[in-house]
């Protein structure tokens, strides 16, 4: 769904960064391999895992040893670890670990290369991760067809986030039901709490639900799932936070900042590449307290 453009429904940063004369280059940033309102970076890959972490770094690299005209403004990389091993072993287990020193590596990488080209101290670097990772164990399930019968619901999502709606079209009546399971907490579409910025998108279900941190919600007669981590808890538990790094010579070093919604990094770059943002849920306001 990812290389469908029409499926994006904002602007990401490196479509307004083209827009406005900022040329981008993304190294499988999520979405950057769709021509999303018919922009695309200046330069980009399709995600492919097998390309190694060192590849993609020296690719970043040579992108930013192009000839000045050329050169992107905006670049963008992304690894898919330490998600993966956080699936399927747990947040806090040996490859979990591993997975962060080889992401800490190709990082290391990265400065060395911004050093050796005298660079370092002339660029911004950003880095983040989507979410947190829970722990997560066999014995804290609950199950759906406890209390509905799973050829009475459409399911679009299952865990922990349930997206969910009846087809007989009484979703009272379904709230009502969800409402029985333990360690589920559930909502119509209109009552998703304001914070979470979820519920005004068309294609949000008419209920949702979300299970309690480390639990998860399943089907008696589907196959169990191997995962050891999982995230999509609420956000205001702590295992979700997210990690937020910056440097550079618009950051004051050693600077602290509160905790923040991670939309609210756009509104940040936009900053940083002295742009105009696209209208968005986020604000630049968190990020001041940092900014020289």
């Amino acid at each position: 769904m990812s290389h469908a453009a029409y499926w994006w429904g904002g602007e990401p940063i490196w479509v307004t960064a083209t827009k406005q004369g900022a040329p981008a280059a993304a190294m499988f940033w999520v979405g950057s391999d769709a021509a999303v309102g018919g922009v695309r970076p200046a330069h980009w890959h399709s995600y492919d895992h097998a390309i190694p972490f060192t590849a993609r770094i020296d690719t970043l690299l040579t992108w930013l040893d192009l000839p000045a005209a050329e050169r992107p403004r905006l670049l963008m990389g992304y690894f898919e670890e330490p998600d993966m091993q956080g699936h399927h072993h747990g947040p806090d287990a040996v490859e979990t670990k591993e997975a962060v020193l080889r992401v800490d590596s190709a990082l290391a990488r990265l400065v060395a290369g911004l050093k050796a080209r005298h660079r370092y101290d002339s660029v911004d670097l950003v880095i983040v991760a989507d979410h947190g990772m829970a722990l997560i164990s066999r014995a804290n399930v609950v199950y759906l067809d406890d209390v509905v019968d799973s050829a009475s619901v459409d399911v679009v999502t299952l865990s922990p986030n349930l997206s969910i709606s009846a087809r007989d079209g009484d979703n009272d009546a379904l709230l009502a039901k969800l409402k029985q399971l333990p360690h589920v907490t559930a909502w119509k579409k209109s009552e998703i709490p304001a914070r979470l910025h979820y519920g005004t998108n068309p294609r949000i279900t008419p209920i949702v639900a979300v299970a309690d941190p480390g639990w998860m919600i399943v089907w008696r007669h589907a196959r169990p799932d191997s995962y050891l981590g999982e995230h999509g808890y609420d956000n205001a538990d702590t295992d979700m936070r997210a990690l937020f790094l910056a440097r550079g010579p618009d950051f004051k070093p050693g600077a602290t900042i509160d905790d923040f919604p991670n939309v609210d990094v756009y509104d940040l770059l936009a900053r940083l590449l002295g742009i105009t943002p696209a209208p968005n849920d986020g604000t630049i306001a968190p990020f001041l307290p940092a900014l020289r």
